[in-house]
């Protein structure tokens, strides 16, 4: 992680420019070892953070402000999230064996838009990085079922107290 992250792995100036954009700001509370953050984009109100580990296994966070449902996937694996109660969620995802086996979430509708987890076609299409690989199932439900806001009290100013 970078000299002074603490939430999710962010540096204070990514947090900084996250809490700019005016959106409730929802981040992983579990980010599991060996992962960093690889990229923050931020464009008209929307943002998408990505992990990667050494082994360019890579995972997002992904929020919209009109999303767009992504082509169905041949399996749905149910998940719970305490961030987003009262309804059923899915975490998406093809065989492993698919070309690309894409990996995403159903869209969990917050009050400016929505925020989903993002796999590795998706990331490698959307953000630009290249040559990242799905985390499994057994990675991906903990990362999704941890989402959590960030308030701007937690992300502070930056100034010591």
């Amino acid at each position: 992680p970078p000299s002074g992250a603490f939430l999710a792995q962010l540096a204070p100036d990514q947090m900084m420019q996250l809490q700019q954009l005016g959106v409730e700001v929802v981040v992983p509370g579990v980010v599991p070892p060996g992962f960093g953050v690889a990229r923050v984009a931020m464009d008209d109100g929307e943002y998408a953070i990505v992990y990667r580990d050494d082994q360019n296994r890579c995972f997002g966070v992904q929020f919209s402000k009109d999303p767009v449902d992504s082509p169905a996937a041949n399996q749905q694996q149910p998940v719970s999230s305490p961030l987003f109660p009262g309804a059923d969620y899915g975490l998406n995802y093809d065989p492993p064996e698919d070309n690309p086996s894409r990996l995403f979430s159903d869209w969990l509708p917050g009050s400016q838009g929505a925020y989903r987890l993002l796999g590795a076609p998706d990331i490698n299409a959307l953000q630009g990085l290249s040559a990242c690989r799905n985390v499994d199932l057994e990675t991906a439900i903990p990362i999704l079922e941890s989402f959590t806001t960030v308030s701007p009290e937690i992300m502070g100013d930056g100034d010591p107290p």
